[in-house]
């Protein structure tokens, strides 16, 4: 990605709301599978202390695509689903693509930054926010960019566009800790099956 594109997409909430809508279904699980890895490898790099860097670049490789296709797709259709409660007029589709294109720059930009604070090594805690302070810049236009876009296929004002991103953000939280604690509990109960049969065979 290039430093002209990216600024574009950082800074134009236009240019990244058209080039979401006319690029292919196919370009925009791509931009999943991308934004799973930069992502996962940027939040993993932090721990190459405990994990090597090729085991780090081939968990990334392996899970990000999923990862991304996981956050995506759930986050999308809950978003449609509150904000239909709010009259919001966009099809499923466009929130799926809006949200994939978004997370594209700031994805970027955090994977360049956890690798630049990797190679410096230990600094100060000034030294490390200053660091830090492109992935805060990028957060925060991409909050503003997706807020100001997702108004716009909604047809929503500003303030309406907001509060329906904060009530789908909270919404697909609980959904995914809930489909978390689930997930644990099969395991566990999966598990402790397990256990129970292996001393049942023992025993007998």
């Amino acid at each position: 990605m290039s430093s002209l594109r990216l600024a574009d997409l950082l800074f134009r909430p236009q240019a990244l709301r058209d080039l979401a809508m006319k690029q292919s279904y196919a370009a925009v699980v791509a931009v999943n599978a991308i934004n799973g890895i930069f992502l996962m490898i940027a939040l993993w790099v932090q721990m190459q202390q405990m994990f090597t860097v090729s085991l780090i670049i081939t968990i990334g490789i392996l899970f990000g695509p999923l990862a991304g296709f996981i956050i995506s797709s759930t986050y999308s259709r809950v978003e449609w689903l509150v904000e239909r409660t709010l009259n919001g007029r966009a099809a499923r589709d466009e929130l799926y693509r809006l949200f994939s294109w978004s997370l594209l720059p700031l994805s970027f930009v955090a994977l360049i930054n956890s690798i630049i604070l990797i190679k410096i090594g230990a600094a100060s805690g000034l030294a490390n926010a200053a660091i830090l302070l492109p992935t805060v810049i990028a957060l925060m236009l991409t909050l503003r960019n997706y807020c100001v876009n997702l108004s716009a296929i909604q047809r929503f004002s500003v303030t309406r566009g907001a509060a329906g991103l904060f009530l789908a953000t909270i919404s697909w939280l609980i959904v995914m800790c809930l489909g978390l604690a689930v997930l644990s509990l099969v395991i566990s109960f999966g598990s402790g099956q397990g256990f129970r049969e292996m001393l049942s065979q023992i025993s007998g």
